[in-house]
């Protein structure tokens, strides 16, 4: 190989490797510091409500909810028979959601 092709081809691996690194660089930088936990929980508000936690699952052929309120399973009527089978492979597993707008998405998607 000529030395003239050589050397653009080394210039064009040095560009490439000096846009990655500083991509790298930018994104280390836009990550918020990690505290320490005594430090965090010295700043937390002791008055902090617990996120609330729900879950999907399977129930007798429907989609039920899993409400931390609740004693039992509300279930809705989402036949999982009528879910993709992806869709219902996860709702049989059992998915977790963390607030009652994702909850009510998630249920809108899956009853679409």
């Amino acid at each position: 190989m000529k030395l003239r092709h050589r050397l653009t081809i080394c210039a064009a691996l040095l560009i490439c490797a000096a846009l990655c690194a500083s991509y790298t660089v930018r994104d280390l930088r836009a990550q918020p510091a990690v505290q320490p936990a005594a430090h965090a929980a010295a700043h937390t508000p002791a008055a902090a409500p617990s996120p609330e936690r729900f879950a999907l699952c399977g129930k007798n052929g429907y989609v039920a909810v899993i409400d931390p309120d609740c004693a039992a399973p509300v279930v809705t009527d989402i036949e999982l028979a009528a879910l993709r089978e992806a869709d219902r492979r996860l709702v049989e597993a059992g998915v977790s959601v963390s607030s009652r707008e994702e909850l009510l998405a998630l249920l809108e998607d899956l009853g679409s």
